[in-house]
């Protein structure tokens, strides 16, 4: 997965964040494929689910594309969840450790679209503007265009 671990772990305000926002939207996007989804894991010998999220908890492995560092309960996964990282140098501290710095994490996906480089752009000047960190992961971002409180990692061309 290329984010958290998505599943409640850890203390109440945690478990809160990821359940919150995800867990709903998730079943409501994953609702209409889970026929789909059951019947291509019938193929492969496993179990059906009766939601897709079921899967989080029965795989034997589950390979994160993040730092335990920006999750905040990354002490508290399940043992077959592991942290692999992404594509750019860790972060040396967690971010409750970081100081009053803000700093914001911009991924767009790797498929890139007609609109893209006008996204970008926008992006781009709104980070330039605010007193802050940036850092650009997937999408296209031309690198001389990069205000200096912007990063990118990824399609960066």
């Amino acid at each position: 997965m290329n984010a958290i671990y998505p599943m409640s772990v850890g203390e109440p305000s945690h478990q809160a964040m990821r359940n919150g926002p995800f867990v709903p939207l998730f079943e409501r996007m994953t609702k209409k494929a889970l026929p789909a989804l059951n019947d291509a894991r019938a193929r492969w010998g496993l179990a059906p689910l009766s939601a897709a999220r079921e899967q989080y908890m029965r795989a034997d492995r589950c390979m994160v594309a993040t730092f335990p560092t920006v999750d905040p309960a990354a002490d508290a996964v399940p043992e077959r969840v592991h942290y692999v990282g992404p594509g750019f140098a860790p972060p040396q501290k967690r971010a409750g450790d970081m100081g009053d710095t803000r700093r914001v994490l911009i991924s767009l996906s790797t498929t890139t679209h007609s609109a893209q480089p006008k996204l970008v752009r926008s992006l781009l000047e709104a980070a330039e503007g605010i007193d802050g960190e940036f850092h650009f992961i997937g999408g296209v971002v031309q690198d001389e265009e990069l205000p200096g409180n912007v990063s990118a990692s990824g399609l960066v061309v």
